[in-house]
């Protein structure tokens, strides 16, 4: 199992006699040799990362382009979508990655043969209508995502942090800086030509720029209105719509704002081809048309997720969802949705309840099933699913939970779907279940992200009891049972009627807590704490035996300790664990030895990327990334070793970015930063309300994943992680939060 939005890249392999950690926290654990590709090793991509469209622009000669997250754009000429194909296809453009993926934020397109194009390193390309160039000599931004508008070709609008740069036909210049307070809060762009463009801002205020100069900020919607979004046809007209209302700009002044129809919320896009004539979308997959000044009732396309709109006349407008899915309004009714990027989210979870049963599942709704002699590819269950963990008490049986619909809220309906053999049954609950956990095909238990617990009963799902605050919660994070009247989740127990605190409190300040029970009287959990606890960034093991946790012991390895948050953890056996965490890939063959495989490689690539692990048995291991499965088969090192060379110190090098993104008010998001560096660095979160200018740190905020409950709607604060050691400091990118209403 695993949790959601933890993204590891290491799995630690723990064999032997049951972890009856020993009471001091200070005993370290002995080490093991390194296996050096000791045993098999098979690495099998099963579900390849493709799609996740970001950004669509449509020109007035009715071509369109559609870029995607993992480096892929498709075209649409003369009314028929073209293959997705990747830009370095035939291409001398070079798209920035981030752990395998592309991260193309943004295209505006002048005409079928002029597109411009950037990704988050701050890099542009130029489409002539073939081929993809690198923007030799434009400017670069480092890792803001820039907005940009093309009004003709070569003649277009960056605003990235707080410069903005004009290209005139190849030539970049820079007019000058864009007003301080307005920069970091700009959420669209357009411009109709050299000397007029619009800009809105999350806090319901616009901006204009007459190619030299930026106005004066008009507030045109409450600021707590939030989920801004506007556009023009020119420059007598323009529209600006938040979850307020609309307001209508005719060249000299704004309108009032006017009530936009019942039903409508989160607008996510809106695209005005002429005056009087608009489409917008909202995230719950809702669009709305305004036509002679007029807006129609809301109308479904039939698509789930819907990321962009843009027109290119009030005849030709697309809209196109998260799942690669798009559909074109003629000004009068939505096409039937074409697949036009295909789009296949990370797996999220395996779970093997013998050697050669398991089954996988990604953010996408798919299933991917192992009998022993292979994967099968993946089966698609609901394009409105996403799943997030999977419990197997059988090969015949799983339980697979995620969310249904809007991925962006977390108190929306999930998804529980019945894996039976070869067949399926879904159906929609609630609340988005986080994690599963089953022991029979009548009993399973299931947290939610802040709603408690539901329970299946082999014929339906009910809620459970609210469990008890104390450190360590259990709302939200994994649970395992070992029967009916047993399961743990965060350091509580429910006895299948109520539930009942334990030690935790009295142990140590537990944080991302990780459990699994092979019986009441037989639990492993991990702990990760700070040097408050004494056990400074580590991930550390405890027993529970029935009645009391034991203090949690840190795991040690040869090169140093093992840096938390543990992010996954599954016991089969007393002897055994698999603890996913953010240190290394590590064995161990009893409980006091840890042998580092972080060498280990496949076809001569490192295995990394790790999101869950499953040991159905002592010699044979499914370890999880995103996009492929490693099996491993072979021998425990049969003698620890106590000591080895150390490496040579060496300074924070920041591995894994946090990536920027939008939530609403009361919700919590995670940023996620890692790095590497001997000795292992410690990390501090730091927060900026001002774009940057003044950091100060997040009390108590030292792991690798931040959680943040939103606050205010309308506010924009940047987050960023510093890492430091005995050799130095680093510092990760800025991430932007925007908090919409």
């Amino acid at each position: 199992m695993t949790i959601r939005g933890l993204v590891a890249s290491a799995v630690v392999i723990i064999m032997g006699a049951a972890f009856a950690a020993p009471a001091s926290a200070a005993s370290a654990l002995e080490v093991a040799p390194r296996l050096d590709g000791a045993g098999t090793i098979v690495q099998t991509p099963i579900d390849p990362l493709s799609g996740e469209p970001q950004a669509l622009s449509c020109a007035s000669d009715g071509s369109c382009l559609l870029v995607d997250r993992t480096g892929h754009y498709v075209a649409f000429v003369d009314g028929v979508w073209g293959a997705p194909r990747q830009f370095d296809e035939a291409s001398s453009a070079v798209v920035s990655s981030h752990e395998g993926r592309s991260y193309v934020t943004g295209v505006s397109c002048a005409s079928r043969d002029f597109c411009l194009a950037a990704d988050q390193s701050g890099a542009s390309f130029v489409y002539d209508g073939t081929t993809w160039f690198p923007n030799g000599g434009g400017p670069s931004w480092g890792n803001v995502r820039p907005l940009m508008s093309c009004w003709a070709v070569g003649q277009c609008l960056v605003i990235a942090a707080s410069r903005e740069w004009i290209d005139d036909g190849g030539t970049w210049s820079d007019p000058g800086d864009v007003p301080d307070d307005i920069w970091p809060i700009l959420t669209s762009l357009t411009c109709v030509s050299a000397d007029f463009c619009l800009a809105s801002d999350s806090y319901g205020g616009t901006e204009t720029f007459d190619g030299a100069h930026w106005s004066a900020r008009t507030a045109v919607s409450p600021s707590n209105a939030g989920g801004t979004v506007s556009d023009c046809s020119s420059k007598a007209y323009c529209v600006l719509l938040s979850s307020a209302g609309y307001a209508v700009f005719d060249g000299s002044a704004w309108s009032p704002l006017s009530q936009l129809p019942a039903g409508v919320h989160d607008v996510a896009g809106l695209s005005c081809p002429s005056a009087g004539r608009c489409v917008a979308i909202a995230g719950d997959g809702k669009a709305i048309a305004l036509q002679n000044g007029t807006w129609g009732a809301p109308t479904d396309p039939g698509m789930h997720w819907l990321r962009t709109v843009d027109c290119s006349s009030p005849t030709l407008c697309i809209a196109v969802d998260a799942r690669g899915r798009a559909s074109v309004f003629d000004g009068n009714a939505w096409s039937t949705p074409e697949l036009v990027d295909p789009s296949k989210g990370e797996l999220t979870a395996v779970d093997c309840p013998t050697a050669s049963a398991c089954t996988a599942v990604d953010s996408s709704g798919n299933l991917v099933r192992f009998d022993g002699a292979g994967w099968t590819a993946p089966t698609m269950t609901d394009p409105s699913a996403g799943f997030f963990d999977v419990s197997c008490p059988t090969a015949d049986f799983c339980m697979v939970v995620g969310r249904y619909g809007d991925d962006t809220n977390v108190n929306g309906p999930g998804v529980a779907t019945v894996v039976s053999g070869s067949a399926w049954t879904q159906s929609v609950v609630p609340h988005e279940l986080i994690h599963v956990s089953c022991v029979s095909t009548t009993f399973c238990l299931a947290s939610t992200f802040a709603s408690g617990f539901w329970r299946w009963d082999g014929h339906g799902w009910s809620a459970v009891a609210t469990p008890p605050a104390q450190d360590g919660n259990p709302a939200g994070w994994a649970v395992s049972c070992a029967s009916p009247t047993f399961c743990m989740a965060g350091g509580a127990v429910f006895d299948g009627t109520n539930w009942h605190k334990t030690n935790t409190r009295d142990v140590a300040p537990w944080d991302y807590l990780q459990v699994s029970c092979i019986s009441p009287t037989s639990c492993q959990g991990t702990a990760w704490a700070g040097a408050g606890a004494g056990l400074n960034d580590r991930v550390a093991i405890a027993h529970f035996d029935g009645a009391r946790w034991s203090a949690p012991t840190p795991v040690a390895e040869d090169v140093g300790w093992v840096p938390g948050p543990a992010a996954v953890m599954d016991c089969p056996r007393t002897d055994m664990c698999a603890i996913t965490t953010d240190g290394g890939w590590y064995i161990a063959h009893s409980a006091k030895a840890v042998a580092d495989i972080s060498d280990i490689r496949t076809d001569g690539e490192f295995i990394d990327d790790s999101v869950d692990a499953s040991c159905p048995t002592v010699t044979r291991c499914f370890l999880l990334s995103r996009t492929a499965v490693t099996q491993w088969d072979g021998p425990v090192p049969p003698t620890p070793v106590t000591s080895r060379p150390t490496p040579a110190a060496s300074r924070p090098i920041v591995t894994s970015q946090p990536v920027g993104m939008r939530t609403r008010r009361a919700r919590v998001v995670r940023f996620h930063a890692t790095a590497s560096g001997r000795p292992a660095p410690t990390i501090q979160w730091q927060v900026s309300a001002n774009g940057g200018r003044i950091w100060r740190n997040v009390a108590g905020a030292r792991s690798t994943t931040l959680r943040v409950r939103a606050g205010r709607p309308t506010t924009t604060t940047f987050y960023r992680a510093v890492f430091r050691n005995s050799v130095g400091t680093a510092y990760s990118r800025a991430a932007k939060l925007v908090v919409r209403r």
